[in-house]
């Protein structure tokens, strides 16, 4: 997400994006609102979001490389057991 930020930065020269003006506490706060896209954990640094469309390939891709982690790391963990899905 610090790509968008730098991006919105680059057009925007001498400003500085800042959310809170809106009411965001930070610039991922307010990524979350938007519908349609996805904030996730990074696999390998844990304060780092990666910000996807809903939905996307890159999305999926993502998605099944974190159950191959997760499995990775707790054999007992099903393979298919996706964010949000329902716990038995």
């Amino acid at each position: 997400i610090s790509t968008i930020k730098d991006a919105w930065q680059k057009r925007h020269p001498g400003q500085k994006l800042n959310t809170t003006k809106w009411g965001f506490k930070n610039f991922s706060t307010a990524l979350k609102t938007l519908e349609g896209v996805t904030l996730e954990h990074h696999l390998e640094k844990t304060l780092t979001f990666l910000a996807f469309f809903d939905g996307s390939p890159k999305h999926k891709e993502f998605l099944e490389a974190k159950a191959k982690k997760a499995v990775s790391l707790d054999p007992a963990t099903p393979a298919t057991l996706t964010p949000g899905a329902a716990k038995r």
